[in-house]
């Protein structure tokens, strides 16, 4: 049937360019121009994704799953959190929260539920078109392609902070025919919509393959050395990207993952850093000069902290509202006051209020968006004391509807206990799964567990930051890992397939 044959190699090709384009516009999350009949209204997220997304799903991921795809055990958790947190929805909403600024119960539910069903677009689509090995690690180089272009675009904006230069009414045209909102003054926003979803999309989607890179000894571009400055080059310019956001929960993020990273990779390797310690290579020689070797390679350890720490304090202190995170330290014995202080006293207050909500309706929640409904009235008494955003809130004539800032108490207070627990049960699977694949031999293999396990570690911390399960950066991360630990740890055979598929573009 060569016809058939024809058109079917004609879809395939169709959905990978589709793939393509979705990775090359996926650092666009606040795209301005959608049709009126969706009602995005005043939505912030609003992926450009979502147009090859929407593509991707009619011609290839449907059809695949009615004719017995499987997205793999990954998915099963995430099928099972949805399902269950939509049947809490449901039964919440028999007793309704009364409206509230115009807005509706039923209504925030279905606009939760299309966030969530736009999250999980994201992650079949992802686990659909790396279903090979091939396609697996195109796909992470045009990943990385568009978030170059989302990163050379962010030190652009960056150019102004530290020369002056009057970019500001050039860029900003261009700024606003890809978002919905106008370019920062002092920090810089890439494509997002805000400082902070750039940091997030820096440390879940870029810095994690970047960095895994020369920790595993694996090529991204060409073994010669063009491929290596271009590597190193990528990864200083978004490093520097992320310092210029100046987002300090990007910054703790940062920390956390380089931290927590660290002490797994040292678990991971400890024999060759053991070996490296002992001088490596050099081995043999006298005693003072194997302690000599040892000392100096501690001090080039040391010397590499310091150095980071210093870059980050100098770049910090050109921006007075970030370097209250260190000139505040005094405060430090008072948690609360230090948070208020530097700025955090929003998310905190929220925080608490969710929590509060949670400790109300422990088991089931209150249901997905309803939370809104009732966070104005478990606000801290603290809340009400010269906190600007909060005033703006609790004012009157506001036509704001509250919204947790944090994904994991958000998830508590809407979703409660049994709902949290499968989105967890998700999220660790995925850390295994990584973990998994950086005990492999294979180096690709050890490459993507690598980056998976600190992609994994910044959507966590990150989580607690952000709330929306319509960005992309957790899915597509989450995805990537979940269809390596397809390929290596289920044992699935790929080869049938990939006879069958048009061969993805040559590695750049």
């Amino acid at each position: 049937m060569p016809e058939m044959r024809r058109a079917w190699s004609g879809l395939e090709k169709a959905s990978w360019v589709a793939w393509v384009l979705l990775l090359l516009t996926l650092p666009i999350t606040s795209f301005p121009h959608f049709p009126a009949f969706l009602r995005l209204g005043d939505t912030l997220v609003r992926p450009l994704g979502l147009y090859p997304l929407g593509l991707l799903l009619l011609i290839d991921v449907a059809p695949a799953i009615l004719l017995g795809w499987k997205p793999g055990r990954l998915f099963s958790p995430a099928i099972a959190f949805a399902v269950v947190a939509s049947l809490l929805t449901v039964l919440n909403l028999l007793e309704p929260s009364l409206p509230f600024r115009g807005q509706e119960p039923v209504g925030r539910a279905l606009r939760a539920g299309a966030t969530l069903l736009v999250g999980f677009g994201f992650l079949l689509a992802t686990l659909r078109m790396t279903r090979t090995k091939e396609r697996l690690l195109a796909s992470v180089h045009w990943l990385l392609a568009g978030m170059g272009i989302a990163t050379v675009w962010g030190l652009a904006q960056g150019s102004r902070i530290f020369f002056g230069w009057p970019y500001y009414s050039h860029l900003n045209p261009i700024q606003r025919l890809i978002s919905i909102r106008d370019l920062y003054l002092g920090r810089i926003s890439g494509l997002t919509y805000e400082p902070s979803w750039f940091a997030d999309q820096l440390l879940g989607l870029a810095l994690p393959f970047l960095i895994a890179a020369p920790l595993t000894g694996y090529r991204l571009f060409t073994k010669r050395w063009p491929g290596r400055v271009i590597e190193w080059a990528f990864l200083g310019g978004a490093l520097l990207a992320l310092l210029l956001t100046y987002s300090r929960g990007g910054l703790v993020t940062l920390g956390v993952a380089v931290a927590v990273g660290g002490m797994i990779l040292a678990a991971e390797r400890w024999g060759g850093m053991a070996r490296w310690l002992r001088a490596g290579n050099g081995g043999g020689g006298s005693a003072p000069g194997r302690w000599a070797r040892i000392l100096g390679r501690v001090a080039i350890f040391l010397g590499v902290v310091v150095g980071l720490i210093l870059v980050i304090g100098w770049f910090g202190s050109r921006n007075p509202y970030f370097a209250l995170l260190w000139t505040q330290f005094r405060l430090l014995r008072d948690p609360t006051a230090y948070l208020l202080l530097v700025g955090a006293g929003t998310r905190l207050a929220l925080l608490a209020a969710s929590w509060s909500l949670f400790l109300q309706h422990p088991w089931i929640g209150v249901g997905l968006g309803q939370s809104g409904f009732q966070l104005l009235d478990h606000l801290p008494g603290y809340a009400y004391n010269r906190i600007e955003e909060i005033t703006f809130l609790v004012a009157p004539g506001s036509n704001l509807l509250p919204n947790p800032k944090n994904l994991w108490v958000r998830l508590l207070a809407e979703t409660g206990i049994v709902g949290t627990l499968l989105f967890v049960v998700f999220v660790l699977m995925v850390l295994v799964a990584a973990l998994a694949l950086m005990r492999k031999r294979d180096a690709w293999a050890r490459y993507l567990g690598t980056a998976g396990m600190m992609s994994w570690l910044a959507v966590v911390v990150q989580g607690f930051s952000l709330d929306s399960f319509a960005l992309p950066t957790m899915w597509v991360s989450f995805g990537i890992v979940g269809s390596a630990a397809v390929l290596l740890l289920e044992g699935r055979q790929w080869a049938a397939e990939q006879s069958q598929s048009p061969p993805p573009p040559s590695r750049r």
